[in-house]
């Protein structure tokens, strides 16, 4: 679109172009007999270089995700991918689940209990002649705030629980792989 803002002077505005750049990394591997498999997550793997891949799966299975990945040309340690499966992460998560929700039941009613023997706040009735009327909206505030709270208070929990067991995990796998001469020598061929 172009105006004149003035005696001869025009000015020009043009729509306005945005652009985003995202980039996908596609990573195959070809074993040395020949068969190929594309390698889930980003690795620092160029073309000809030499890798090992682990991958695991629950016992019974017969496919899993890559665990870990090591850049053998260039030296590079092993890569942990991550991808462990919700029975090996989620370990002791429905027990925990399970305590924080006994706990904020046991405690909203222990609340709702405190209020009862100290007595409700009392709403002044409107007429004269009316009885004043327990609030029973604090104990419905109270309920709310406290299940709010440990609920949140939970969720963290949970998730730290997760990152431990996803931790503990990958290091028994990488111990396995290092300390199992065997295992290290059949990645090899």
């Amino acid at each position: 679109m172009t105006y004149e803002t003035g005696p001869g002077v025009y000015a020009s505005h043009g729509p306005k172009v945005t652009s985003t750049t995202t980039q996908h990394q596609e990573c195959w591997i070809r074993s040395p007999g020949g068969r190929e498999k594309q390698l889930q997550g980003t690795y620092a793997v160029g073309d000809g270089q030499t890798v090992r891949v682990v991958w695991g799966a629950m016992k019974g299975t017969k496919t899993g995700p890559d665990l870990v990945v090591q850049n053998v040309s260039s030296g590079a340690g092993w890569t942990v991918n991550g991808s462990l499966p919700f029975a090996v992460t989620g370990h002791g998560v429905w027990r925990l689940t399970r305590q924080y929700i006994v706990a904020i039941l046991i405690l909203i009613a222990v609340v709702d209990a405190f209020w009862w023997m100290i007595g409700l706040p009392q709403r002044r009735a409107v007429f004269v002649g009316q009885p004043d009327v327990p609030q029973y909206q604090v104990l419905f505030i109270t309920a709310f705030g406290i299940a709010l709270l440990l609920g949140l208070a939970g969720f963290i929990h949970r998730n730290r629980l997760m990152n431990s067991n996803h931790r503990k995990a990958m290091a028994i796998i990488l111990k396995a792989i290092s300390d199992n001469p065997d295992f290290r020598t059949n990645l090899q061929k």
